[in-house]
Parts: C-alpha cells; sequence; structure tokens
C-alpha cells in the first residue's frame, strides 16, 4: 500500500502452512533513484513445528537494496534473529546479529517462458559472539540455473546450490539459518526439509552446509503440454555429507500465468516411496 507522496510503500503478508507459517511487515523508502534503489525496514514472526522440531522466532533488519546498470540486484543488511528453539522436548533460545550481503542476476529473454540463459545469487553473511550475538558465525552461499533449449524445442534446466557455515556449534544457530535438503525445489523424492542431522531422537535439526544438485530433460508433447524427467542428489549436514539421489518424470502445462507442474519422484533406494509435486512460475 502506497503511504504517501513521496513513495513509501507498507506491505504485509500472512503465510499459512500445515508446518510453517509467518507474518511479516515491510516499509520501504524509495532513495534517489526510486525504479533502482530504496531501503526498506523489515519485521518477520515465525512459528515451526516440522520434523520434531519446533521453533517461534522472531527477526528484524534494515536493507539497502540496489539494482545497477547490468541488472545485477544487491542487497546490503543488518538482521537481528531470536529463536525460541524445542527438540527432543529440550528448550533453548539463540539469537544473532548479522551483517551481510547479496547480489542476484536473472538474464532470460523471456519473462514467463524463457528458452535460455540463467541466474546466480550468491550471499555473505556473519556475526560476532557477544556483540548482540550468542555465537559467532560466518556464512557463505551460492545457486545457480542454467537453461538452454535445443533446436527440437527440447529442453535442458540445470540447477544446484553450496553453503557452508563456519561455526563451533550447529545447535547455536537459529534453524531459520541452518540449512536443510528435499522437496520440490531441493531433492525432490523426499519429504520437505527431512534431510538434515538429527537429534537422539531422530529429529531433523539440519546441517552447517549444503550441497544440492538438478538435472531436469523436457520435451514437447502436444499443443501446450510436455513431458519431463528429471535426477536431484544432495544433503544438509555437519561434516560429511550422504548423497542421497531422487529420480522421477512429471507433465508441464503452458498457462496464461506460466508454466503449471506436477512431478512424482522416489529415492532411488525405495522406488515405493512416491512424492507428489506441485508448482507453478517461470523457469528461471
Amino acid at each position: 500500500r502506497g503511504i504517501n507522496k513521496t513513495g513509501h510503500k507498507f506491505v504485509s503478508r500472512l503465510r499459512l502452512g500445515q508446518n510453517k507459517s509467518a507474518m511479516d511487515f515491510v516499509y520501504r523508502v524509495p532513495l534517489h533513484n526510486p525504479e533502482h534503489e530504496y531501503v526498506d525496514g523489515t519485521l518477520s514472526l515465525e512459528k515451526m513445528d516440522s520434523n520434531g522440531v519446533k521453533v517461534n522466532g522472531i527477526n528484524t533488519a534494515i536493507n539497502y537494496n540496489r539494482r545497477t546498470d547490468s541488472d545485477w540486484q544487491q542487497k546490503m543488511y543488518v538482521k537481528y534473529v531470536n529463536e525460541s528453539i524445542t527438540v527432543d522436548n529440550v528448550k533453548d533460545n539463540t539469537y544473532l546479529t548479522l551483517a551481510g550481503i547479496r547480489v542476484k542476476k536473472t538474464k532470460k529473454d523471456d519473462d514467463l517462458y524463457p528458452t535460455k540463459d540463467w541466474r546466480l545469487e550468491a550471499q555473505l553473511q556473519g556475526s560476532v559472539k557477544n556483540v548482540l550475538s550468542s555465537q559467532s558465525l560466518l556464512q557463505a552461499e551460492v545457486t545457480a540455473k542454467k537453461l538452454h533449449t535445443f533446436e527440437n524445442k527440447d529442453k535442458l534446466l540445470l540447477q544446484g546450490k553450496a553453503g557452508a557455515s563456519f561455526t563451533n556449534d550447529l545447535n547455536g544457530i537459529p534453524v531459520s539459518l541452518r540449512y536443510f535438503a528435499g522437496g520440490q525445489n531441493s531433492v525432490r523424492g523426499f519429504d520437505t526439509d527431512s534431510l538434515g542431522d538429527t537429534s537422539a531422537s531422530g529429529a531433523v535439526i539440519g546441517g552447517k552446509h549444503v550441497l544440492t544438485t538438478s538435472v531436469e530433460y523436457e520435451r514437447p508433447i502436444k499443443d501446450k503440454w510436455s513431458a519431463a524427467a528429471f535426477i536431484d542428489a544432495g544433503d544438509a549436514f555437519d561434516t560429511k555429507p550422504k548423497l542421497h539421489t531422487g529420480i522421477g518424470a512429471g507433465v508441464r502445462y503452458k498457462s496464461p500465468i506460466g508454466p503449471i507442474r506436477a512431478d512424482i519422484a522416489s529415492p532411488t533406494d525405495d522406488l515405493k516411496d512416491v512424492h507428489f509435486y506441485f508448482s507453478l512460475g517461470p523457469d528461471l
């Protein structure tokens, strides 16, 4: 919602889910070049009960956002995260004040139905113990996606993610900053965020690091329909990854608001464990 004639905006969002819910508030102030530069303040309240881990969290941030002439989106921020975490009936509280930078660029030949090009995003953030933080942390992350269309209209989609956290204790990292794998945008064939280190009772508590990759091949069938086959692999881990692999297939439909995808996938070590996925949106 617009607030005044100088372009200030207020945004509120409510996200409800079976395992995760959140309420977000954003106040945005445009700077000298409003289309390319602005500052915003954010406040998020989050609640999670997933895979044996319960979290009540609050985070707030001040962000400086800028888009360059070469279309790189840049963000510098200071963020405070405070979470109450319960695992195996043991409750703990952790809080971090992080400074970070994020850069992102998407290059594509069409907004809804790109046929080629790529997307790249990188982030670096960190905290220092006793500087409004319960623990020191340095975290780096890179995600990439590449799309190629052949002369016969078949498409190849490659994507991957790598992230690393440098800290003494995984339990001192807020759950929202830990890495998890599994699910629609990670390793299909597994439940969302089901891959990671586990507690004594088997609760998935995440990992310091993550490594995932995906290869997907799509072929047109008729009119606006196409078929796809894919293989995903990866893990979230503390010291050494255990490669989890999923394979599957699906259909794609070219709707007026972007491609609609329906997939089924299974882990390669248990093909009877079938998972269904549904998503909407461009490939890049």
